[in-house]
């Protein structure tokens, strides 16, 4: 009625609310902070084991640049302020290997956001041509509209699926066999970059609202490593020092 106050019992509740409000966010902020803490340090653990496992070093997410020879890279495109987390690094296989998050930013409706991403570079005493293969996405669809094509290989599917790059056809056609083919129809998501001495391996990240997915799990982390010698073995035929080193 006009005139007339609330009753006690309200303003009693709204007091409730005015004091658990505030406190129930910042309980929240503590869990949510203790609960990535916790998944950090268990996938910590996990690759230091796997570390262990493989005989390689854990430097357990240092951070550091993003390493100069990458500048040919398209991770230097990926954002600005990029850091690196070396998580793993050592002899493998053929080569040596060297994991980390790669951390960088975006602007996105006026607002800054972190990224994440985890890489597996291997290195290699190949020389090798430029070549790069990613999934077929808007992107690369768009730059064919304006005449960018991709490279074909004569594989219906695979061609379909993936997006090729290269400074010379003739090494990208010789390391494209179709175990290779069959490598990649096998890992949707999976990015290559070849240059010269080495190759990155990484998967597009998946978007969380404005967010990409955090850092790879440790299965998956320890998946991409398999990944990269897995590639190692299958490419290494084609990697002889008579392959074109030119930059495209």
């Amino acid at each position: 009625m006009k005139g007339e106050s609330w009753p006690g019992e309200v303003y009693g509740l709204l007091e409730v609310i005015v004091i658990a409000l505030p406190l129930g966010i910042i309980a929240a902020a503590v869990a949510a902070y203790a609960f990535q803490r916790g998944r950090r340090r268990k996938r910590m653990e996990g690759l230091m084991a796997f570390a262990e496992e493989i005989g390689v070093d854990f430097h357990g997410g240092k951070a550091g640049p993003l390493p100069d020879e990458f500048g040919v890279s398209i991770l230097v495109n990926a954002g600005s302020l990029p850091v690196t987390y070396q998580l793993l690094e050592g002899p493998l296989g053929p080569g040596s290997i060297s994991v980390f998050d790669l951390e960088f930013s975006r602007t996105a409706h006026g607002r800054l956001y972190q990224n994440y991403l985890t890489v597996c570079a291997f290195y290699t005493g190949w020389r090798c041509a430029t070549l790069r293969v990613r999934p077929e996405g808007m992107m690369e669809k768009a730059e064919a509209l304006f005449g960018m094509k991709d490279m074909q290989v004569g594989d219906e599917d695979f061609d379909r699926r993936w997006h090729i790059r290269t400074s010379y056809e003739g090494f990208a056609r010789a390391v494209l066999t179709e175990p290779v083919r069959e490598f990649f129809t096998a890992r949707p998501g999976l990015n290559l970059e070849l240059y010269r001495d080495f190759f990155l391996l990484y998967y597009t990240p998946k978007f969380l609202g404005f967010f990409y997915s955090d850092r790879l799990k440790t299965c998956e982390t320890i998946r991409l490593v398999d990944d990269a010698l897995k590639f190692a073995e299958l490419i290494g035929s084609a990697t002889q020092p008579q392959s074109p080193s030119g930059e495209s």
